[in-house]
């Protein structure tokens, strides 16, 4: 489609073209020049369009020809208007309408007003970009201009729309959409209902707004217009994504994205991938959400500065990623930096999203006076842009805040305002949210049965909509009350469902996967960093050797010019005094010898300075290299840490679970013994072992191998122990990673210091944090 209007409107300015030679300078020739310059300008050949309406205001100058030089600088105007020279457009568009007043041509008078209401938009100043388009609509009802008034119609409806006035918006693209039927032009008839939904969209009546994009790819699928159809089969995906379709908004993402590969529009695709990434998170299916958002923060980042709020996006994104996976750390590295970028370009609406996202984090810190301060933050944002979502978002955190000061009652009230927001937008995710938040607090209030009541209307919309952290947190309560109403075959089964929901979220191999796909990540990053330092490296070494050529060149050139003129002198002085001529020869030979002297200590100076420079970007390379090594140990350290957690609480649990043993065998056994034997399995499992081992070796590569080779005696089990000595564990953390006793670690340790012919004063952690072996 655009190759064929680009082509229709080549053939156009031929024409004019080939028109123009017709006539002589005269008002005609005023017409085409102006006609010529408006298609090239519409067409974004902005200089030829301006050289043009330049040539036909000077014509129409010479003639005295008032509507010709009216037209010429409303063009000359739209030119500024393309270049962002919007003051300059704006004192063009200012001459042309007093120009056009002068003359009494009530067209080119409402052109003009709607112009310079344009330039007013442009510059964000939509209450007074309104009255100029409200006084070019009046100038085209008294034209009786059907075009033109739909087209300010949807002018003055988009001016409104800009300012989250969705209702007076959506009048006017009412009113539009009423003319353009009449019109009967296909194109603005889909523009317009593109319009329409997006104001239903801004509303978050998304039932509508699936309409009316719905109505708008039906046009333009008639036009066979590709991008349109890309960008409103993306738009049905979004209204599919809120109200909670995902399988719909994934099939008409994929089909857009499709579609924007074919056009090569990378803009389109990078939020294409995120729009993709957001509908997996929805499901819970954290590995395809992070896999989703890292392609499009990678295209993010080739688009450099005209992408810069993606990557601000998609770091939020990927930070919240992280929060879902319990990495805290990870998470408020990423929030923030994606808050300090949408601090810098002033997008206010994904900065209420990272505070509302840090807010979170807080919170999962106990940490609760800072998260709500981050929560109210966002809140008074989001007010600001009337984003009901977001709103009943932030309300719904606040409540929990305020449950976890024990003040049941303000939480309450809180969960009930979101609520009513979640049902009135029909989002699905909100409202089973909130009808867990309920049931969460009236279990906390000992009221089992209005608790059992929310809980199982939350499970059954966390079902439809396939929300499976819900599910996770819903079965997990469900289990604990039926455990304490002494109910263990139902709590076992809840029990069960829970364990098996979790593990398919939060399981090893999920976990492996986005450790996998972040690991990609981080090392195709700085592949490309090198990269750019290497080009960089490359281009200061062209720059100095073309600097030193250059400067070689013009050496050559002065002593060849010393020479000639050396020559000419001597020709000139040899019958007249031979000392002369000597002297000036020894007076050239000196400078030459002093500039080449010259010429020299600045090449060295040179090579010095380069010197410094490689020196420098070697320095920086290491430095990165220490800082990527310190951060994996404190990554290792944290994962031995979180896997020593893990098996103390598995221990407790056990011990907890064999307690129960001694009630009643016939009503509880069967739930004992299972719970038993999956303990059993996590305890001894080798599989927290290997994800340490794998983490160790990749950090501290070698250090095995040493120990082994050089201290032949020691067992596979003491190495492990050398192993975790070698990050600094206490023996109470190996004996729970190891699941031994703290006797037998201790054991360990002795007969270690014996194999490695330790005397009693040295200290065996630091003997073998400082063994010395071959990376």
């Amino acid at each position: 489609m655009f190759n064929q209007n680009c082509n229709s409107q080549n053939k156009k300015i031929d024409s004019l073209k080939n028109e123009l030679k017709k006539f002589g300078d005269d008002t005609n020739k005023v017409n085409i020049l102006n006609n010529i310059a408006f298609a090239l300008t519409d067409n974004n050949n902005i200089k030829e369009g301006e050289e043009n309406a330049q040539s036909g205001l000077e014509l129409a100058k010479n003639l005295g020809f008032k509507k010709g030089i009216a037209e010429s600088f409303r063009i000359l105007g739209m030119v500024n208007l393309g270049l962002r020279n919007h003051q300059k457009a704006l004192e063009f568009y200012l001459k042309s309408l007093e120009t056009f007043k002068e003359i009494g041509n009530k067209s080119g008078i409402a052109k003009c007003l709607g112009n310079i209401g344009k330039v007013y938009a442009m510059q964000s100043n939509y209450s007074k970009a309104v009255e100029y388009f409200l006084r070019a609509l009046k100038m085209f009802e008294e034209l009786a201009d059907k075009v033109g008034i739909a087209s300010y119609l949807g002018n003055i409806g988009t001016a409104y729309e800009r300012q989250l006035d969705f209702t007076k918006a959506l009048e006017y693209y009412l009113r539009e959409m009423k003319l353009c039927n009449e019109i009967g032009n296909k194109s603005q008839i889909a523009s317009n209902f593109g319009k329409i939904g997006n104001a239903y969209r801004g509303q978050q009546n998304f039932k509508f707004a699936l309409e009316f994009y719905s109505k708008a790819l039906k046009k333009y699928e008639e036009l066979g217009n590709k991008n349109q159809i890309a960008v409103y089969t993306a738009e049905i995906g979004l209204c599919y994504f809120q109200l909670s379709n995902y399988k719909k908004a994934l099939e008409n993402y994929y089909f857009s994205l499709k579609i924007f590969e074919e056009l090569k529009n990378r803009n389109f695709i990078a939020s294409s991938y995120t729009n993709i990434g957001n509908t997996f998170y929805h499901q819970s299916n954290y590995p395809m959400a992070l896999e989703y958002y890292l392609k499009a923060l990678k295209l993010n980042e080739e688009l450099g500065k005209s992408n810069i709020s993606g990557v601000a996006a998609n770091s939020g994104n990927i930070g919240v990623i992280f929060y879902e996976q319990k990495n805290l750390v990870k998470a408020l590295e990423y929030q923030q930096k994606a808050l300090k970028i949408n601090e810098v370009i002033g997008n206010k609406q994904q900065l209420a999203t990272n505070l509302n996202n840090i807010g979170n984090i807080f919170r999962d810190k106990a940490e609760y006076e800072n998260a709500r301060l981050h929560y109210e933050r966002a809140l008074t944002l989001n007010e600001k842009f009337a984003n009901k979502q977001k709103i009943a978002t932030n309300l719904s955190n606040l409540g929990f805040i305020f449950h976890k000061q024990f003040n049941d009652t303000k939480a309450l009230e809180y969960y009930t305002k979101a609520m009513k927001i979640f049902e009135e937008i029909a989002d699905k995710k909100g409202t089973s949210r909130e009808l867990y938040a309920f049931g969460d607090i009236y279990s906390h209030k000992n009221q089992n049965n209005e608790s059992i009541s929310y809980m199982y209307k939350a499970l059954e919309i966390a079902k439809e909509i396939d929300n499976k952290s819900l599910m996770i947190k819903i079965y997990k309560n469900l289990s604990d009350h039926y455990y304490r109403a002494k109910n263990y075959q139902k709590a076992l089964e809840y029990k069960n469902q829970y364990l098996e929901v979790s593990d398919s979220v939060y399981g090893l191999e999920n976990s492996n996967k986005i450790a996998e796909l972040m690991s990609k990540y981080e090392i195709e990053k700085k592949e490309r960093e090198n990269e750019i330092l290497k080009k960089d490296k490359v281009i200061q070494q062209l720059e100095i050797s073309r600097q030193t050529s250059y400067r070689n060149y013009l050496i050559i050139i002065s002593i060849l010019a010393l020479i000639i003129a050396g020559g000419v002198l001597n020709r000139y002085l040899f019958k007249r005094k031979q000392n002369k001529i000597l002297e000036g020869k020894n007076s050239l030979l000196k400078q030459a010898n002093d500039e080449i002297e010259r010429s020299y200590k600045e090449k060295i100076q040179l090579q010095q300075e380069t010197h410094e420079k490689e020196s420098q970007i070697m320095n920086l390379k290491n430095e990165l290299l220490e800082k990527e090594l310190e951060q994996k140990h404190k990554e290792l350290t944290m994962l031995a840490i979180n896997l020593v957690d893990k098996n103390e609480y598995l221990v407790k649990l056990k011990d907890q679970a064999e307690l129960i043993g001694q009630a009643k065998p016939d009503e509880i056994f069967p739930f004992v013994r299972s719970i038993i034997r999956s303990i059993n399995l996590n305890v001894k499992s080798e599989e927290s072992w290997k994800v340490f081992e794998t983490q160790f070796k990749a950090i501290h590569r070698g250090f095995m191998e040493y120990i082994a080779s050089q201290f032949l005696d020691l067992t596979v089990m003491e190495m492990k122990v050398c192993a975790l000595l070698k990050i600094n564990l206490s023996s109470k953390e190996i004996a729970s990673l190891l699941n031994l006793s703290i006797r037998t670690v201790e054991v360990h340790r002795l007969n270690i210091r014996k194999k490695l012919g330790l005397d009693k004063d040295v200290n065996l952690n630091q003997f073998i944090a400082t063994l010395q072996y071959i990376s």
